[in-house]
């Protein structure tokens, strides 16, 4: 068997995320038929992150594990004419017998794109159009409070999930000047299911003019682990995987 090191870059709109599911279609899937359709052979994937539905990426990182054994470059370029123009394996190699997508991830970069005003539709489909004012130092000082060890719980939407207590690195708000958009961007090694999304849209309704939560009350949610809480999850469509770094 042959293992493969590969990174991908998507537009998730399309798609019920990365994971194979039945019957409906998924960027794994997708990869999976147009490699069997061109090279006539099977292959299993694993990928740095199972994004969800809608969710985006510049950045995934996957193994693909095949019997076929073709040149990396040749392979690539024959498997990007295969797919649909919303999948783009940027690049590929043969990867080291013990390399995991899962193991030695020094961080992970995610990007969340929103906008004050309503998008070119060139950039509608990459961020949430946020139709309400904000306070932009009110919401870059609730981000900061995610940001550290602290248990999660209140912000992962599977009830069973046994460890959240997680490390977020870094979380930085800047404007990108030709999208007419805000950027938030959030490091760690780690993130559960929903949970950027859960404190972007926590933090953007407590950013709000005028609003009654104030750092305080979600100080007290995250410490808590208030799960009833009503805070919005913020839209899918704004998510990226930006990129995944791994230790030397």
């Amino acid at each position: 068997m042959y293992k493969y090191k590969m990174r991908i870059a998507y537009d998730g709109t399309d798609f019920f995320g990365w994971q194979e599911q039945p019957n409906v279609p998924t960027i794994a899937q997708t990869l999976k038929n147009a490699f069997a359709r061109i090279f006539g052979s099977e292959g299993s994937f694993v990928a740095a992150s199972r994004t969800d539905a809608g969710v985006h990426a510049q950045g995934q990182v996957a193994r693909f594990v095949t019997d076929f054994f073709f040149n990396p470059e040749s392979m690539r370029i024959a498997w990007n004419n295969g797919l649909p123009s919303s999948i783009h394996i940027i690049d590929m190699r043969l990867a080291p017998k013990n390399f995991h997508p899962w193991h030695n991830i020094a961080y992970k970069i995610y990007r969340y794109h929103f906008f004050l005003e309503r998008p070119l539709p060139v950039f509608a489909r990459y961020g949430w159009h946020y139709t309400y004012c904000i306070d932009e130092q009110k919401l870059a000082n609730v981000l900061a409070l995610f940001v550290g060890m602290h248990n999660f719980r209140a912000f992962v939407t599977d009830p069973g999930e046994k460890n959240t207590h997680l490390t977020i690195d870094a979380i930085t708000v800047t404007y990108n000047e030709s999208m007419h958009a805000y950027c938030i961007e959030v490091r760690g090694k780690k993130f559960l299911q929903h949970m950027i999304r859960r404190i972007i849209g926590a933090s953007l309704y407590a950013a709000r003019i005028n609003t009654a939560i104030s750092l305080n009350n979600i100080v007290q949610i995250r410490d808590v682990q208030d799960v009833y809480h009503c805070l919005p999850t913020a839209p899918a469509q704004g998510l990226t995987l930006h990129e995944v770094v791994y230790m030397e």
